[in-house]
């Protein structure tokens, strides 16, 4: 069991942190063969799920504090397309699309590097 698959995810806490090994796994995941996959696609999309949660939290706490948004805001588009496209993955219609897992690893490239800072 590779250190990702025994709960790195959880490990990572860091929006940058997590980013990357959502990124990561996603690109082994393209490697792997579709009866594999389904279980990579389950944990990455726990990766992005964390992420995700990590930048509403940061977005609560400069809404809070009056600090501007707009840094996590552009983070957090991204990041919810990529969560969507995974879900796809995930629960197709017609079995595993890898087209997805691609579409989410681009998506996951456009998140601004200055927010996950």
């Amino acid at each position: 069991m590779s250190a990702e698959r025994g709960g790195g995810a959880a490990r990572a806490t860091s929006p940058g942190d997590l980013y990357t090994q959502a990124r990561s796994m996603i690109a082994a995941a393209l490697q792997q063969q579709p009866p594999r996959l389904g279980q990579e696609v389950d944990e990455i999309e726990r990766t992005i799920v964390y992420l995700r949660d990590a930048l509403i939290t940061r977005l609560r706490q400069e809404q809070a504090s009056g600090a501007d948004t707009a840094r996590t805001r552009r983070a957090l588009d991204p990041v919810n397309i990529a969560l969507s496209l995974v879900v796809g993955v995930e629960y197709p219609a017609g079995g595993i699309h890898r087209k997805l897992l691609e579409q989410a690893g681009t998506a996951l490239a456009a998140v601004p590097a200055e927010a996950l800072a």
